[in-house]
């Protein structure tokens, strides 16, 4: 996996109809915001949009993080979070397609795709594990 070219949350790709906007990598992973450039803002927990006067407003639809190579038989594993109105077949084979273009992952590479929806998603985070009274939860 080549993720030389990946350095800044300005490095992106083309993901089928999303951009897959790089955020952060490590030796054998990398990960990416997806989403679109527009000229509104989009709040999917409250369905509203605000226009703006900017034309480069990066709306998040989702997510994927992509780690390779791994140490056992699949070389290659995906995860792909998007709502569930884009998990289809076809979209989910061009988003595959184009991660292994995009990061020179060879085509006959064994690899693992797992699509989640994000319809519902929750973050939890704590300072540390020991600070439990620290807390927050959130449901979107």
């Amino acid at each position: 996996m080549d993720t030389s070219r990946f350095k800044s949350g300005i490095d992106t790709f083309s993901a089928a109809d999303f951009i897959a906007q790089f955020t952060y990598k490590t030796n054998s992973s990398i990960l990416f915001d997806l989403g679109s450039y527009s000229n509104s803002l989009y709040f999917a927990k409250d369905d509203m949009t605000i226009k703006t006067n900017r034309l480069n407003v990066f709306n998040i639809e989702g997510w994927l993080d992509v780690h390779h190579p791994c140490h056992d038989n699949i070389k290659a594993k995906i995860r792909v979070a998007l709502p569930s109105k884009y998990l289809e077949k076809k979209m989910k084979n061009r988003i595959i397609k184009d991660i292994f273009k995009a990061l020179s992952i060879p085509f006959d590479e064994t690899f693992q795709a797992t699509f989640i929806s994000s319809d519902i998603q929750m973050d939890m985070s704590h300072t540390t594990l020991l600070e439990e009274e620290e807390e927050s939860e959130e449901t979107y």
